[in-house]
């Protein structure tokens, strides 16, 4: 029997949006097929000079020793896997790819998901050939695999809901569970027609959707009644078997064609106790009001509380939103936020989980927009919803469109990787540059204080930033300066009348 390992890698302890459900469901179909598999969940520090050199690394070498096969996907930096590969030699590394590619990726194997069953397979010696859609390192570059691909088509929800943590101090004791709707996204704009990519070349296959997305390049809607016993039947699975995972995200862009109708089904079936976390728009959830009203008393009989899940705010000025091809207004992203303090009156409807998407720096911002930005987080208080506002940029990959228009521009960097990978724990993307050196220094500066103040006080840090700014080029100003500037005066004690 085959010991194969899918290795979850986080940068921090706050594990964020980044999310374990596809390794741990490729776990549990590869237990279906003979092997013995588990999924491998470990910090390590993203920003350590050398994260070989780490505790956690130690301790994730330690756990991996036995393990024949060990897969990744999701890394921020080459050096995890090749380090990995030095630590044991006798362990086959594959790269399963991911959302975004790895160039040249460390390991023995790499493979697309429709190929990893039959890779396990001919790993495990029950096929003799590679398959087609995996790779496999040779003297001379990779070698495709040309085998038919022979194992069905496995359909049956059976994530691992109990993975080896290695270190269980550095990631939180609540983890998430993502459930699936339909996949992709429904919102399909192109950018090619965008005015601002006229002249822009986009490969095909991609450009469609947000322009720093990849999920609006492909979207799979199915009939209601089906989509609705798929989720149910993952719901149903994952309060049985895992009733301690309270924290459910319905990955599923636009749910609210069916959403009342599952919660009504949950609520007849005895399906509840947890919290339905939503990844959508703006635009949408404002537009679904009236289905989310009902959803919500679904969801107040059967135990369920609503609350609202990577929804992509991203920019309160209209030029920004327009470039990343958005297709929403500043004015719908403001009556969200209005709407939300709205809906918290309804009791299945929570805010305590809420995620918001916002990118305060492009290639392209302009002091101007750092204002716009400024108010819309004045009016709406987003701050109190989402933290590290200040060091919030935009990542650029080649599979997405605004990479195309960077390029266009002449404003990817001549570096590597950007320094977000080891911040947040991403695939590695491309550094780009600012075109407004004032905004570059305005940046760096930001980004130098948020780490001072320890991401606290961001809306008085961002003020005093923008009156720096707005005296100078901000070419003389200091952490110091912007912190002095944030922190409001100490109150004169009265003295007392005789």
């Amino acid at each position: 029997m085959t010991r194969v390992g899918f290795l979850s890698l986080h940068s921090h302890g706050d594990r964020s949006f980044l999310d374990d459900s596809a390794l741990a469901l490729a776990a549990g179909r590869a237990r279906r097929r003979g092997d013995d598999a588990r999924l491998v969940l470990v910090a390590l520090d993203g920003r350590a000079p050398d994260v070989a050199a780490t505790a956690g690394f130690a301790a994730l070498v330690a756990a991996l020793r036995g393990f024949d096969v060990i897969v990744y996907e999701r890394v921020w930096t080459r050096a995890i896997p090749a380090a990995l590969v030095a630590a044991l030699p006798d362990a086959v590394v594959v790269h399963w790819r991911g959302e975004h590619a790895l160039d040249d990726p460390p390991g023995g194997y790499q493979v697309e998901t429709r190929a990893l069953p039959d890779l396990l397979d001919h790993l495990a010696g029950r096929r003799p050939s590679l398959p087609v859609g995996a790779h496999a390192r040779t003297a001379v570059g990779w070698r495709p695999g040309l085998g038919a691909l022979a194992a069905p088509v496995d359909r049956a929800y059976v994530p691992e809901l109990a993975p080896l943590v290695v270190n269980p101090d550095g990631l939180p004791a609540e983890r998430v569970l993502s459930i699936d709707g339909n996949a992709g996204c429904p919102y399909q704009a192109d950018a090619r027609a965008n005015p601002r990519y006229a002249g822009v070349a986009i490969p095909d296959g991609i450009g469609r959707g947000c322009a720093f997305c990849t999920t609006g390049n492909h979207y799979e809607a199915r009939p209601q009644a089906e989509t609705i016993a798929a989720v149910l039947e993952q719901l149903t699975y994952a309060r049985r078997e895992a009733p301690a995972l309270t924290r459910l995200v319905l990955r599923d862009q636009n749910p609210f064609g069916y959403l009342a109708e599952l919660l009504e089904q949950c609520a007849a079936t005895g399906v509840g106790g947890f919290t339905l976390l939503l990844q959508t728009r703006a635009d949408w959830l404002l537009a679904g009001e009236r289905r989310l009203q009902r959803a919500l008393d679904a969801a107040a009989r059967a135990g369920i509380t609503i609350t609202p899940f990577l929804v992509g705010i991203e920019s309160f000025s209209q030029d920004e939103l327009d470039r990343l091809n958005k297709g929403v207004t500043v004015a719908q992203n403001l009556a969200l936020l209005a709407a939300l303090r709205r809906w918290d009156a309804h009791p299945a409807f929570d805010l305590a989980h809420a995620s918001f998407g916002f990118i305060l720096f492009t290639p392209w911002t302009t002091l101007a927009d750092l204002r716009a930005a400024y108010d819309g987080i004045v009016a709406t208080e987003l701050d109190r919803l989402r933290g590290r506002l200040l060091t919030a940029r935009v990542r650029l990959y080649p599979d997405t469109a605004l990479y195309y228009l960077a390029a266009h521009d002449g404003l990817l960097a001549d570096l590597g990787a950007s320094p977000q990978p080891e911040r947040f724990g991403y695939f590695p993307d491309r550094a780009w540059r600012f075109r407004d050196p004032v905004v570059a220094r305005f940046a760096a500066l930001a980004a130098a204080a948020s780490d001072a103040s320890h991401g606290r006080d961001e809306r008085q840090v961002f003020r005093a930033l923008l009156e720096v700014f707005a005296e100078s080029d901000g070419s003389s100003a200091t952490v110091a300066d912007v912190l002095a500037r944030a922190t409001p005066p100490a109150p004169t004690r009265a003295t007392p009348a005789p």
